[in-house]
């Protein structure tokens, strides 16, 4: 494997520059031969977070309910989202993307944004601990079932769970010494809410589904859960080296530009699941909690600080029309033509020749163009008529 980085003096970004795709190379009975991480264009990355985010957006408003971004490729319920469960670790930056891009993309104020709370839900661990997964990084599934899991640390886990979403008055009142039994007593802050479940991007469904199948109990099916992908890139599959009678081989075109299987740097200062070190919190709801959240870090790392920094870069220049807005399919075109002719202040027909090349070519530089250019000509005609 071959990771290839072409450098780009000219970019606003630290970190999101880096970005690259998964591109195989397949011998002719379909298994890779070699795979190469090719850097992804400048335009391209914008684009795809910035409307990626707009499509979820766009679901949590109400207004998106058929996409790929639903884990059934379709809204579950009907209306707005109350509020949304980030999968740590990678889909932490995604909520502060959200949340930067809200005012700027939403048709709903501030006061609409889905009230955001983390959880650590590790696939390969609980995937090995249902004991009848062969392939835990990848699991089918058909296979995933929670009950398959001892049923003292299932409860463990779901009382977690449910710890994070008590009222604070009840929180207090829960024992602590007895906490897996106790907060069955009380009711969640989550009960009869439409509730959505983020993970950063699809791939095989695993940890979505886990997660959905771990939150619902521990919720006691009272909230209306909707599982929902950031992202959705295509799949890159090969065939198996190890025989016709295993399953196609298969990876995401391309990752977060944070994701990196063997650091937490870049997830704004979280670090893996550790109930030994939440167990000495001064929050009791850290304790309670400490089989499912993340550890916060003493010091934000440096590559955190840089998405900061690019998420922050990334939310302006999108205020500043520097970023193309997609329209969205499956919201009625001649709203978002409005949407988009009132965004850029120009008719819809003329803003869609840089919308066809936004990923390839800078979307601020080609709208500026396209003024010029209908600048120039405006005033030649002007010219004939004197």
């Amino acid at each position: 494997m071959a990771k290839e980085s072409a450098p780009k003096d000219d970019s606003p970004y630290r970190l999101l520059d880096l970005a690259t795709k998964f591109e195989p190379t397949l011998n002719p009975d379909g298994t890779m031969k070699e795979y190469r991480n090719v850097p992804r264009t400048i335009p391209e990355i914008e684009t795809t977070i910035v409307n990626d985010t707009n499509r979820v957006i766009a679901i949590f408003n109400g207004e998106l309910t058929k996409s790929p971004h639903f884990i059934d490729g379709k809204s579950r319920y009907p209306g707005s989202v109350d509020a949304c469960i980030y999968l740590d670790k990678s889909a932490r930056p995604v909520c502060d993307i959200v949340a930067q891009l809200w005012n700027s993309l939403s048709a709903t104020s501030s006061d609409h944004f889905p009230s955001p709370s983390f959880l650590n839900i590790d696939k390969e661990f609980f995937a090995a601990s249902m004991g009848n997964i062969k392939n835990i990084q990848k699991p089918d599934i058909k296979d995933i079932d929670i009950d398959r899991i001892d049923p003292r640390l299932l409860n463990r886990f779901v009382a977690s769970i449910r710890s994070q979403y008590l009222s604070p008055e009840d929180l207090k009142k829960v024992n602590e010494d007895n906490f897996e039994e106790d907060v069955w007593n009380y009711p969640t802050v989550l009960d009869g809410k439409h509730v959505a479940i983020l993970d950063e991007i699809k791939s095989s469904g695993a940890t979505l589904t886990i997660a959905e199948q771990l939150i619902n109990r521990a919720l006691q099916g009272k909230a209306n859960l909707e599982p929902i992908y950031w992202s959705v890139p295509t799949l890159k599959t090969w065939k198996s080296e190890s025989g016709l009678l295993l399953p196609d081989e298969f990876a995401a075109h391309y990752v977060p530009p944070w994701y990196d299987s063997s650091t937490s740097d870049g997830r704004y200062g979280i670090d893996d699941r550790d109930s030994e070190t939440l167990a000495r919190s001064r929050s009791k709801r850290e304790r309670l909690g400490r089989y499912i959240l993340s550890v916060t870090r003493d010091e934000m790392d440096k590559k955190s600080l840089d998405l900061i920094h690019d998420i922050e870069e990334i939310a302006e220049r999108t205020d500043n029309n520097r970023i193309a807005v997609m329209p969205i399919v499956g919201i009625d075109i001649k709203e978002q033509k409005r949407r988009i002719s009132e965004r850029y202040k120009m008719p819809f027909s003329d803003i869609v020749p840089a919308l066809q090349k936004a990923n390839s070519q800078d979307f601020g530089e080609s709208l500026d163009r396209i003024r010029a250019n209908k600048d120039k000509s405006s005033r030649r005609q002007k010219q004939k008529t004197l």
